[in-house]
């Protein structure tokens, strides 16, 4: 039988011998009672032992007693503690179970080993060793010095605002820190983000201590620690609503015509300065090329706008374009053939020409060529004579003939 089994029956007898001690004789029962003590620490001790390891989470070294003319010039370093604890207190121990302090009384400008002394806040917890047991601690002559106060605009107001000159509360804020750091110290800045202000900006920001490039000096104390800000921002764009044209460059093929050109939206609301959108009529598309185009299209094509000027919402014009065939005419001297002369006939014209005007669509006219166009006189049945005939013309299906000059041809024949 184990011993965790033994020891409550145990207890239980004692307490009933205290019980009868307590009757009987005060200094037995006495006795009895701290048996029983003994025996409960036992218990406890066996179901919770204390264990002893390092707990290695940073602990952050705080400097006390620093002398009124001094300060700190660099963070310290931090430190680890090896312990020891009851089992189930090792759950609940956190950073802030311990205050780890070095006392710099005493001492003056320039590097020391100081000794770090760990507490702990629970009386459960204790340490045993600081690791490491000593650091450096670099102290500096303590200054105060006024430094300008600027605002610094990270991100300036939305589209169609302007923000004017930022004001400040406070010119000036007092640095206050080791000599070193507060040297390095160019200006106090309040930083602001218009990103969102379509109002006047009135904020309260906090002071940052800069360097002349920027960047942040930490490890001193700026006082006021915020400030007031104060930002005017005004509008300074309109809203319009203007028509669109379709802006078409170059051509389309010969013998093709751009016969329509059709905008939607016809118009757009447009928003920018009013010195910028006043002399505007009208606004055009980004250009349209109609080169090589001989069937309608529809092209996406966007808003062509000035600078400082932007479309309330879609800025693609849809534009409808038709291109149609140019209808025209062309005059072509022909030369007629003649069919039907009679065996031992002979024609005396010298030369025969006609004069033949076509019309009809344009590419078809181009590829319009003499040889295309036939004329022919018919001369079957025709004695010795002069005798006026009337040509008979013929040219490809999708040309007309206009006219035939001449309409009448006069043919000598013996």
């Amino acid at each position: 039988m184990t011993l965790l089994a033994i020891v409550p029956r145990v207890i239980w007898l004692s307490l009933v011998s205290i019980a009868r001690s307590l009757r009987a004789n005060w200094g037995l029962g006495l006795v009895a009672l701290g048996i029983s003590f003994v025996l409960w620490t036992i218990i406890v001790t066996e179901q919770n032992p204390p264990l002893t390891g390092a707990y290695n989470n940073l602990i952050r070294v705080e400097p006390v007693s620093v002398p009124p003319n001094l300060d700190v010039l660099k963070e310290l370093e931090p430190v680890v503690v090896r312990i020891t604890a009851p089992l189930d207190v090792w759950k609940q121990i956190s950073m802030d179970t311990f205050r780890a302090t070095v006392d710099l009384t005493g001492l003056g400008s320039g590097e020391h080993q100081v000794p770090v002394h760990v507490e702990s806040r629970d009386r459960r917890v204790q340490v045993n060793e600081v690791l490491p047991g000593m650091v450096k601690v670099e102290l500096d002559t303590l200054l105060r010095q006024a430094i300008p106060v600027k605002v610094n605009v990270q991100q300036g107001p939305p589209f169609g605002y302007s923000a004017g000159e930022p004001r400040t509360a406070v010119a000036q804020a007092a640095i206050i820190g080791p000599e070193q750091l507060v040297s390095s110290v160019d200006a106090v800045v309040a930083d602001v983000n218009l990103s969102t202000s379509r109002t006047d900006l009135r904020q309260t920001v906090r002071l940052v201590p800069r360097t002349t490039r920027g960047y942040e000096v930490t490890g001193v104390t700026v006082e006021p620690a915020s400030v007031l800000v104060e930002v005017p921002v005004k509008r300074e764009v309109n809203f319009q609503a203007m028509a669109v044209v379709a802006e078409v460059v170059s051509s389309p093929p010969p013998g093709f015509w751009l016969s329509r050109v059709v905008v939607r939206p016809t118009a757009v609301t447009v928003v920018g300065p009013a010195d910028v959108l006043q002399p505007l009529g009208f606004l055009k598309t980004q250009p349209v090329d109609i080169t090589g185009l001989t069937a309608p299209a529809v092209r996406q094509v966007p808003v062509a706008l000035p600078e400082g000027v932007s479309v309330v919402g879609q800025s693609t014009i849809e534009v409808e374009l038709t291109v149609s065939p140019v209808r025209g005419s062309v005059q072509l001297r022909v030369a007629p053939r003649l069919e039907g002369l009679a065996s031992g006939r002979q024609v005396v014209n010298e030369t025969l020409s006609l004069t033949v005007t076509v019309s009809g669509e344009g590419p078809a006219l181009l590829d319009l060529t003499p040889d295309r166009v036939t004329a022919t006189l018919d001369l079957r049945g025709l004695e010795a004579g002069t005798h006026r005939l009337e040509p008979r013309v013929q040219v490809p299906p999708s040309l007309k003939v206009e006219s035939v000059t001449p309409q009448q041809v006069a043919i000598t024949l013996r």
